[in-house]
């Protein structure tokens, strides 16, 4: 798995804000845990692997700024599939929640069946 396709704070406990102190801090925190001459646990290799290279990603400032570009692109991506998964209803609902129901869900969906039966 690439970085790309993983939250590299998540792996490190950490928020996307966290200082280069609380980078380091949370890997040291990990790598401690998870060394292969500390720990006999199946996965503890690629645990520690994983933090390391989420380490290295986040400590640098360039590599850094393309992982948090890739997280947001991977986010603006789940937004729009869930967007377009939702029904007409879904929408309104969205709309009414947006306004604090001072949207008029039952007048709007009338009124978009309306329409949506003049363009057939």
């Amino acid at each position: 798995m690439t970085s790309s396709q993983r939250n590299l704070y998540a792996e490190l406990g950490v928020q996307s804000a966290a200082s280069k102190e609380d980078i380091r801090r949370a890997y040291h925190q990990k790598a401690l845990r998870w060394h292969p001459d500390k720990c006999s646990d199946a996965g503890a290799t690629d645990r520690f692997r994983n933090a390391q290279e989420a380490y290295e990603t986040l400590m640098c400032p360039k590599r850094r700024r393309a992982h948090d570009a890739e997280l947001e692109a991977a986010r603006w991506q789940a937004e729009e599939a869930r967007w377009e998964a939702q029904s007409l209803s879904d929408l309104l609902e969205e709309f009414d929640q947006m306004w604090n129901g001072d949207f008029n869900f039952n007048r709007q969906y009338r009124l978009f069946q309306v329409l949506l039966e003049k363009r057939r």
